[in-house]
C-alpha cells in the first residue's frame, strides 16, 4: 500500500470511492476539500488517499486533511476550525497506514491541535485517527437531525409552538421559492443568493467559494430556498444534499423573522426531493451566547440530537520546532 496526496488527476477515483463507501459524505470529497482551501487564504489541502498496487491500484482509503491556522495563528488540521471529516479506510491496516501519515504530517507541518468528526449521517466509528496523544472527546456533542419521512402536518407537530406563528406570518407577507439541479431557474436563483450572502456577510469570502456553491447547486448536490419582497430577495437558505440526506451549510436574512419559515419551507422542498434526513448543525458545542442562541434555534424545528464522535487532539511543542 501507498499513500498519495489529493490531486486533481486523482479526485474523480477519490469522489467515486467517498460515493460507495456506506460511511462517505460530501464532506469527505474533493469539492469539499476545494472548499476549504477556497474559503480562508492560506488553507492548504494536504489530504491523501491509500491505494492498494495489489488491487490494480485501487484506492482502500482516504483522509481528508486541511493545514489551516488556529484563531491564535497556530498551526492545526480542521475545516477553518471545524472538524475534518474522519477518514475512510476499508480495512484495520489501511486505518494504521493512515494514522502513520497523519502523524507524519503532524510532526513535518509543527501542527498543535487536530480535529476530526463521524458525519450526521453515517456510523459514529471514527476510523482513520491518531491514537496519541491523549484524545479529548466531548461526550454530548451531537447534531441536530430532522428525519423527513413523515407526513407534513407530523413534522408541522415537531415546530416549536413559539414558531409557528412567525412561519404563517412570513408566509403571509413573502414569496417563497427553491432552487435545485440544472437548469435557468436555478442559475437565476443562485445569483440572486450570492448577491445576498455578499452584501451580508460579516467576513467576505472568495469569489471561488460562491462558484462551488453554484456548482453544487446544478450538480444536483445542494438546494436553495429564497424568500422574496416586492423590494427583492430578503432570505435565503442554502443546503448541501448527498445520498438522500443534507446539511443546512448557509443562511443568509436581511429581516427578522423570516429565518424560521425559510427553514420550514425549505425542509418540506427537502422532502420532496426525497430527502430523508437533514442535519440543521451542531448541538451541545456551543461556548458563547451566540452560539448557544443558534443552537435552541435548531432545536425548534423537531428531530431529535443524533450522538457523534468528535476527537480533539493537542500536541505539544518540540524543543526545535
Amino acid at each position: 500500500m501507498r499513500c498519495e496526496r489529493l490531486t486533481p488527476a486523482l479526485a474523480p477515483a477519490w469522489d467515486k470511492y467517498v460515493a460507495a463507501h456506506v460511511d462517505g459524505w460530501f464532506f469527505h470529497t474533493s469539492e469539499w476539500l476545494a472548499y476549504q482551501v477556497a474559503y480562508r487564504e492560506g488553507n492548504r489541502d494536504l489530504s491523501f488517499a491509500i491505494i492498494e498496487a495489489e488491487m490494480n491500484g485501487n484506492l482502500v482509503g482516504v483522509v481528508p486533511i486541511i493545514l489551516a491556522r488556529s484563531a491564535d495563528g497556530e498551526p492545526e488540521f480542521s475545516y477553518s476550525g471545524d472538524p475534518l471529516a474522519a477518514g475512510l479506510a476499508d480495512y484495520r491496516e489501511v486505518a494504521e497506514l493512515g494514522v502513520r501519515e497523519t502523524l507524519a504530517l503532524v510532526k513535518e507541518h509543527g501542527v498543535r491541535r487536530t480535529r476530526f468528526a463521524s458525519s450526521p449521517f453515517g456510523s459514529p466509528c471514527v476510523l482513520v485517527l491518531p491514537e496519541r496523544p491523549p484524545i479529548q472527546t466531548p461526550l454530548n456533542a451531537a447534531h441536530r437531525v430532522v428525519t423527513l419521512t413523515a407526513e407534513p402536518c407530523d413534522l408541522w407537530r415537531g415546530v416549536r409552538k413559539s414558531y409557528r406563528p412567525l412561519i404563517h406570518r412570513a408566509e403571509d407577507r413573502y414569496t417563497f421559492t427553491t432552487y435545485a439541479g440544472d437548469n435557468a431557474a436555478s442559475v437565476a436563483g443562485f445569483a440572486a443568493y450570492q448577491a445576498l450572502h455578499r452584501r451580508l456577510a460579516t467576513l467576505p469570502r472568495s469569489g471561488e467559494t460562491y462558484r462551488l456553491q453554484g456548482e453544487w447547486l446544478l450538480d444536483g448536490h445542494a438546494l436553495i430556498t429564497l424568500a422574496e419582497d416586492q423590494g427583492g430577495v430578503i432570505g435565503a437558505a442554502y443546503w448541501i444534499v448527498q445520498k438522500g440526506s443534507a446539511y443546512y451549510a448557509s443562511g443568509a436574512y436581511a429581516v427578522d423573522n423570516v429565518a424560521h419559515a425559510l427553514l420550514w419551507r425549505s425542509l418540506l422542498a427537502l422532502r420532496e426531493l426525497g430527502v430523508e434526513h437533514a442535519s440543521l448543525g451542531w448541538q451541545s458545542r456551543a461556548f458563547t451566547e451566540k452560539e448557544q442562541a443558534i443552537e435552541v434555534f435548531r432545536r425548534g424545528f423537531g428531530g431529535a440530537d443524533v450522538p457523534a464522535q468528535v476527537m480533539d487532539l493537542r500536541f505539544e511543542r518540540r524543543p526545535n520546532s
